[in-house]
């Protein structure tokens, strides 16, 4: 590693990630063993390394650290993390939830919808393909999370969920059955229910079963309850969509630069890609629309082998996704 002098700071065995304008990225949690007597750092430095290891455990992603070892400050990016935001926005959040389920009439409230989700608890986990579902109270208390039993070490290393249980595995499973076990254990059955019913999500057999689980006399729909609580961005978030605003400039120009006559639509969605995953930004919710020629009253095509012609019309749609943010 060098600093911004030029002067060579300490050599490290493994990956960096680089990014510009940006710090270097290392795994502090693997960084102390990676040392041996040749690589730069006496005995006594690599020892401050390793307690520096210990003291700085549960880092936020992208959380910039600065490690003092003798008399060289080395800085790294945490990377291994449970969430996107500091504990405190976390506590905010929550409480914002509660407030709105208890101005709502409502005892608990059930979260269906990803981004619900992982607004209240950070879960990028794609358990959302199948029944999944978050049980928060109007009063303070745990936040419980049920999914299959597939998410659940992603669950317990990168949300913030106070009670996990998981269904499925080895062998067949309801989901719904697991729902009211938990529910029995929270004491949840003959309270006043709120619930999300989001477009997707939630199979129609799975909204009956809830119904009666809960006592659809006691079950009040309220789709928007979270959502409109996210609405309000912090200014966390509106820097996350600021940097993915940026990626998606870059991206349009690398799409510009790959105009040229012969060229197939893959090809040119291929050059966007690449800029959109090598300058930061993560898989769009939606794949990108790419049309050319005969094709462009398409308003939603997707891009095939069709090679661009002198004259051709067409038009592109692509999403650039920074921490989900867009």
């Amino acid at each position: 590693h060098r600093d911004r002098s030029g002067r060579k700071v300490a050599r490290f065995l493994g990956s960096f990630h680089e990014h510009p304008g940006q710090h270097w990225r290392f795994d502090l949690s693997s960084a102390f063993s990676l040392f041996s007597r040749g690589d730069g750092l006496a005995r006594s430095h690599r020892s401050s390394l390793r307690r520096e290891r210990r003291w700085r455990t549960g880092l936020v992603r992208d959380q910039i650290v600065t490690v003092k070892v003798g008399e060289v400050s080395l800085t790294f990016t945490a990377i291994m993390s449970k969430h996107d935001f500091s504990a405190v926005e976390f506590a905010a959040r929550r409480a914002h939830a509660r407030e709105a389920i208890g101005t709502a009439g409502l005892d608990w409230f059930l979260v269906f919808h990803p981004v619900s989700i992982r607004w209240l608890t950070g879960s990028d986990a794609k358990s959302y393909q199948e029944f999944q579902c978050l049980l928060i109270s109007a009063k303070p208390g745990p936040i419980c999370v049920l999914t299959r039993n597939g998410e659940r070490q992603e669950f317990l290393d990168d949300a913030l969920v106070d009670e996990l249980r998981t269904w499925g595995g080895g062998e067949p499973e309801d989901p719904i059955a697991a729902l009211e076990r938990l529910a029995e254990s929270l004491a949840i059955k003959g309270q006043r229910v709120g619930m999300e019913v989001p477009g997707y999500y939630l199979h129609p057999h799975h909204y009956v079963r809830v119904k009666q689980l809960f006592g659809e006399s006691r079950v009040v729909e309220a789709t928007n309850l979270i959502h409109d609580l996210t609405l309000i961005k912090s200014d966390c978030e509106l820097t996350y969509i600021r940097e993915a605003a940026r990626i998606a400039d870059v991206a349009m120009a690398r799409f510009e630069a790959s105009l040229a006559e012969g060229r197939s639509e893959l090809e040119i969605a291929g050059e966007v890609y690449h800029s959109l995953l090598t300058t930061g930004s993560g898989m769009a919710a939606s794949p990108i629309n790419l049309v050319s020629g005969e094709r462009s009253c398409f308003s939603h095509g997707a891009p095939t082998d069709r090679r661009l012609r002198r004259g051709d019309f067409g038009n592109v749609e692509y999403g650039a996704t920074y921490k989900r943010y867009t």
